[in-house]
């Protein structure tokens, strides 16, 4: 249940609860707004001095397919100009298990990097060598992710938390990726994989080939996370120098 009687300043201001009776719902109250993303269809009941309106409205879709809830009306899929392709909410939590207390809009590259019109393959510490490196690459630099001992994502997690963050593209987390955190453990039903197929993101991916994540692996191993976005192979740990494979870049914007 999210209550809004926190954030009232006029003891007469209206008094909001949201309660779910079902896995999968998430409410936010942010500048007197209510905001609810639900896994499918949803009932909303709007009581009035103890009056109930009933209403339908589809908030949101797990298949992705949204009712312009999105930044500017924006549907999963849709290119937002000087963003990139918008893919979903993230709440980033970290290793420690604790959010971040903070909501995103996520974007997704057009495209993956190429170099001489092929597509980069190559260790996850040369991709992010490679990505610090962009200037005004689909519009934004590339992020820094070797600057934290504790893992690339934690870089990014440290950039968050402290606003230096400034919306370039990175290396997505593989909860941005498939879903899971450092443990495997599912966090995010809306995530790059499950919506590769939507709108300006449909064969954009290379079949049969893996993609790097930026989350390092919890027990200590030092690896990070991939999958095989298209094909039947899955998801697997990999070290760091270990394999040459693509990376899918991902931005974020606070709401």
């Amino acid at each position: 249940m999210v209550d809004r009687s926190e954030d009232d300043d006029d003891a007469q201001a209206p008094k909001v609860s949201l309660d779910f009776s079902s896995g999968g719902f998430r409410g936010t109250i942010k500048n007197g707004k209510v905001s609810v993303v639900a896994p499918g269809n949803a009932n909303v009941d709007v009581r009035t001095n103890g009056n109930i309106t009933r209403g339908r409205e589809l908030l949101f879709k797990s298949t992705g397919k949204s009712k312009g809830c999105g930044p500017e009306n924006a549907n999963i899929g849709d290119v937002v100009e000087g963003k990139g392709i918008y893919i979903g909410e993230w709440e980033p939590i970290g290793s420690d298990g604790i959010s971040l207390g903070r909501i995103f809009n996520l974007y997704a590259a057009p495209e993956d990097i190429f170099d001489n019109g092929k597509r980069l393959n190559t260790s996850f510490n040369n991709m992010a060598s490679r990505v610090v490196e962009l200037k005004d690459w689909n519009g934004h630099d590339g992020f820094n992710h070797l600057t934290n001992s504790s893992g690339p994502d934690q870089a990014l997690y440290d950039a968050l938390s402290t606003d230096q963050y400034e919306g370039e593209w990175f290396v997505p987390t593989s909860d941005i990726l498939h879903g899971i955190n450092s443990s495997g453990n599912q966090t995010l039903s809306n995530h790059l994989h499950s919506v590769r197929d939507i709108g300006a993101l449909k064969g954009t991916f290379e079949n049969n080939f893996w993609y790097w994540a930026s989350t390092q692996q919890a027990n200590g191993s030092g690896n990070v996370f991939s999958i095989q976005c298209t094909g039947s192979k899955g998801a697997k740990w990999r070290g760091r120098e270990d394999s040459d494979i693509c990376a899918r870049l991902v931005r974020a914007e606070l709401q």
